[in-house]
């Protein structure tokens, strides 16, 4: 582990004249850290092996020029420009091949595999200008300004890109090992999270792909006035109005068939304008007698936040469309009823043969592996068997994006759609508002008490959520249909249906069908006539998008 961080200052003061000063203060730090041990995606310090490890670098430089003139004996103005470069790379172990390979996440015992979060590459400017008058007026101080900001950022994020398998307990009976005679031999023992990983049994698989990088620029405006007035020599009144609006960036609109689900779900790229920030302030500092030696204060006041720049670009970089995370389960082993019907197996599309390197991508029907019989579709699913992973960059063509699992070309039935990180149509700015409440007594001789309230209440916290949740009372009803129909056993996951019928237990669809985003009036290949059903049925969606939003 190394890390190593250099600060760098100048300063120059110049006297234009009695009443004008020049400052000119200029900064840089460069700093390079490596070993970094991330505690994110549940990854306990400690349980990280090198090839876990991280490294940062950063490149940092400022530089202010203010100026403040005197005008004549009640009147101070400010004027202060700021110029500031923060560059950020953060990358992976590269000290050792195995920092590059796909992440193995065994809770409790290892962590090991590529940084889930890397590669980071950010470059984030600043041109701020800042303007503010104080006037002396009587009993009254009063001070306004405004300052108005413009950040341009490039950024690449490929978070997950080089995928993420989650080993835990796996059950005896989900690998067919079942007891005999309950009432007189043990179970079958379940396989331990360590077991698990020798046996190439994961319980997920989670992978980033698409284009990673974006660039935008945000322009944050704030204005302010403030008074303080001393109404009388023992009672001053502190009270004012801020008011901050940000002036966002302007995204492409995602695919058409996206932004249909975008609309049905309330979702966009990006976060609206907020025109009503107003942000009053009202503080008092009263002294009963007058003598110094009891003193009350109390404040109140109204503070916005300003939203996370990583919103936005999760909202236009991360889309679910030209780009997204993939989430996959391991729901089984390699199997393939459809070969006589010349068909492959959307199921064998989990994590299970991801991990194990199987030909999921051939078109042999005589591979029990085999998802798709169509040539097209197999080379679309980008799948890498020696890197237990699917192509991440410069793969458009990806059946994964774009919507391209829905082309007739390249058509292939998910469970579990790639998914993304869009906003709210309805989000707001978080806001606080803050109290204070003190009461201080001199008592003489060096000797003084301080008693205080704070107060600090946080509005329209905004929080990611599944915009389009599963309905697990669905899946059920539909499983224990193909159950009665005797097309699914007892043992299988309800993402795991493959039939389609009309049976004693009621219709029931397969899982890997039901895409949310598809409209109504889809047309499939013929080889898929049993899925022509209504695919956006309450009961057949899967989710496909996480977003942040607000609480109220």
């Amino acid at each position: 582990m190394f890390e190593g961080t250099s600060l760098y200052s100048l300063r120059i003061d110049h006297n234009l004249s009695n009443n004008n000063r020049l400052m000119f203060r200029a900064n840089v730090s460069p700093s390079t850290v490596t070993g970094i041990e991330v505690g994110g995606q549940d990854q306990p310090f400690g349980q990280n092996a090198y090839s876990r490890t991280s490294q940062q670098t950063y490149r940092d430089v400022a530089g202010t020029a203010q100026d403040t003139w005197t005008i004549g004996n009640n009147r101070v103005n400010q004027f202060r420009f700021q110029y500031a470069r923060r560059g950020l790379s953060y990358f992976y172990n590269t000290a050792i091949p195995g920092g590059s390979d796909p992440a193995v996440n065994i809770p409790g015992f290892a962590f090991f595999g590529r940084e889930p979060y890397s590669y980071i590459q950010r470059v984030e400017q600043r041109y701020q200008f800042t303007d503010n008058f104080s006037w002396t007026i009587g009993r009254h101080n009063t001070k306004f300004g405004g300052d108005f900001n413009y950040l341009p950022i490039t950024a690449t994020f490929t978070v997950n890109y080089g995928g993420v398998y989650d080993f835990g307990a796996f059950g005896a009976a989900s690998l067919g090992f079942v007891n005999p005679d309950p009432n007189h031999l043990p179970n079958f023992p379940n396989l331990s999270p360590v077991q698990s990983y020798g046996a190439g049994l994961p319980g997920d698989f989670i992978q980033g792909l698409g284009s990673p990088s974006d660039s935008f620029t945000n322009r944050p405006i704030g204005i302010f006035w403030q008074d303080s007035w001393r109404i009388r020599p023992n009672f001053t009144l502190n009270y004012g109005v801020r008011y901050d609006v940000e002036i966002p960036p302007k995204f492409k609109p995602p695919t058409a068939l996206a932004q249909a689900g975008y609309n049905s779900l309330g979702l966009q790229k990006g976060i609206q304008t907020d025109k009503n920030n107003i942000q009053p302030r009202l503080g008092v500092a009263w002294d009963p007698k007058g003598d110094g030696t009891n003193v009350v204060r109390a404040s109140y006041g109204v503070f916005y936040d300003h939203p996370l720049l990583g919103l936005y670009f999760l909202g236009d970089a991360s889309d679910g469309s030209t780009s997204g995370q993939l989430a996959f389960g391991g729901t089984g082993v390699c199997k393939n009823p459809n070969a006589m019907f010349g068909q492959g197996n959307p199921a064998n599309l989990n994590a299970i043969p991801i991990f194990q390197g199987l030909p999921i991508n051939d078109t042999n029907l005589s591979d029990p592996c085999v998802v798709s019989s169509s040539p097209a579709t197999a080379a679309a699913l980008g799948y890498l068997p020696t890197k237990q992973q699917f192509q991440a960059l410069n793969f458009p063509q990806s059946v994964f994006l774009n919507q391209n699992y829905l082309n007739p070309a390249t058509f292939l039935p998910l469970a579990f759609q790639p998914f993304g990180y869009p906003q709210s149509k309805n989000f707001v700015y978080a806001y606080a508002q803050q109290a204070n409440l003190s009461v201080e007594h001199d008592f003489g001789g060096g000797l003084a008490l301080s008693l205080a309230y704070n107060f600090n209440g946080g509005r329209h916290l905004n929080r990611p959520i599944n915009a389009n949740t599963i309905r697990g009372d669905f899946m059920m009803r539909n499983l224990r249909a193909a159950i009665a129909d005797g097309a699914s056993q007892p043992t299988d996951s309800p993402f795991t249906v493959t039939g389609c019928n009309v049976g004693v237990g009621g219709p029931y669809v397969p899982q890997r069908s039901q895409t949310s985003s598809a409209p109504p009036e889809l047309t499939l290949p013929s080889r898929w006539h049993c899925y022509r059903i209504p695919l956006r049925h309450p009961a057949l969606r899967p989710y496909c998008h996480s977003f942040s939003s607000n609480t109220v």
